[in-house]
């Protein structure tokens, strides 16, 4: 009786997952789900799973239990590739168990002649991690391309995400990643982006950028691919570390005129894609109210003193509505812009963006910038096009444009 107490005892159940080792289970079956059983990149990515896997028994075991629940032609290589991992008798049980399903489904290990079962695996060089920035539409920040290798789960992947104005993050997808297909990729986002050239960007600035337009926006989509890519992105991310746009610019930018700072204004702002950047309507609405009481006023005044006014307006409005946080997201938005301009080679613009960065960096208040007085006069101009006057500015309204997906996982304007 007690030997047999023992022997039971010795059956027990395979440990309990943690809850991220639930999301990581489930990211591995949903690869598996979509690897063919005869495709070139399986062995390779067997190889890079069963040493994820060789240190996580209870990982292990319970990918195992999910696999003889399911026999499939992938799930039976896979199977076949974890079967030693561990000598336990637990382990070598759930084995055993699922390798009699898999039987019954019609599966069968093929003799092999003595020689032991090749694992190929992947090259150091194979597997750097790269990074690329593609300027979008007149509306859209850009496409952050990202070849991510993750030892620990899931091979080689590939993230894209499409991020608007202001930063705000608009769509990602996930995808399984190798660098042809990457460089396919970046084939067809130049194709379908024309004229845009991808700019190569150091990865942990693409972590940066994806992790602060996931911050800076509330209506950002959180979906398993947006969680799929914090992950990856995580072991770039350095929140501390200053942006990329800090090595390809003069530490302090240029002092000039109050004149040549607000020109400048004008013209990173024409350039800069806003859509997702302006005030919001509601807030900057009584602003918007009391401009046009003051372009309609049946006391007769000058233009200069008309302008004046409309100004002041314009300059409670930013510094009402926009506080230290928004103010911050700004300066990052633009950042960014000039960086986006210096990559592509405009290095006059460049240096005209990283002035009315500065100025706006270093401004006490929001309306001591000039760039921010453009944003609030752009904001009512885009809400109102057939109501504002010329007086405080009217920028073509821009629409949302739609996004769709192809086979290969590239996000791309409809």
């Amino acid at each position: 009786m007690s030997k047999k107490r023992s022997s039971a005892k010795d059956k027990k159940a395979p440990e309990a997952l943690r809850e991220d080792e639930s999301r990581e289970l489930e990211i591995i079956l949903d690869r598996l789900r979509v690897q063919n059983p005869t495709g070139e990149s399986l062995p390779n990515y067997l190889a890079s799973l069963r040493a994820a896997l060789s240190s996580r028994e209870s990982l292990a075991s319970a990918l195992i239990e999910k696999l003889g629940g399911g026999p499939s032609a992938v799930g039976f290589q896979v199977l076949l590739a974890l079967r030693d991992l561990f000598p336990g008798g637990a382990y070598k049980r759930l084995v055993k168990q699922a390798l009699y399903r898999f039987s019954q489904k019609g599966y069968a290990e093929e003799p092999q002649a003595g020689a032991e079962r090749e694992v190929v695996l992947v090259q150091k060089e194979e597997r750097k991690a790269v990074a690329h920035l593609v300027p979008g539409a007149p509306n859209v920040f850009g496409l952050v391309l990202a070849l991510l290798p993750e030892d620990r789960i899931l091979g080689s992947n590939a993230v894209s995400s499409f991020i608007a104005g202001g930063l705000a993050l608009t769509d990602v997808a996930v995808v399984e990643g190798s660098p042809r297909n990457y460089k396919e990729m970046l084939r067809e986002a130049m194709a379908f982006l024309p004229g845009s050239r991808p700019s190569e960007i150091p990865v942990g600035h693409a972590a940066r950028l994806f992790f602060d337009s996931c911050a800076f926006n509330a209506r950002s989509p959180i979906t398993g691919e947006v969680e799929a890519a914090k992950m990856l992105f995580r072991p770039y991310y350095d929140p501390d570390a200053r942006p990329y746009v800090y090595e390809l610019m003069p530490p302090e930018p240029e002092s000039v005129s109050l004149e040549t700072g607000e020109a400048y204004a004008r013209e990173v702002f024409a350039a800069a894609p806003m859509q997702g950047a302006f005030l919001d309507k509601e807030e900057i609405f009584p602003y918007f109210k009391r401009i046009l009481n003051v372009e309609h006023s049946t006391l007769v005044v000058s233009q200069a003193i008309m302008k004046d006014r409309i100004r002041g307006l314009l300059a409670e409005a930013v510094d009402r509505l926009c506080d230290e946080d928004m103010k911050r997201v700004y300066v990052r938005f633009f950042e960014e812009l000039t960086m986006q301009f210096k990559l592509a080679g405009k290095d006059e613009l460049a240096r005209r963006s990283w002035i009315v960065t500065g100025s706006l960096r270093e401004a006490a208040r929001p309306s001591e910038s000039a760039v921010m007085l453009e944003v609030a006069a752009g904001s009512m101009a885009y809400y109102w096009p057939d109501a504002i006057d010329r007086a405080v500015g009217r920028p073509e309204a821009q629409q949302p444009e739609p996004f769709e997906r192809l086979e290969s996982g590239l996000i791309i304007p409809k």
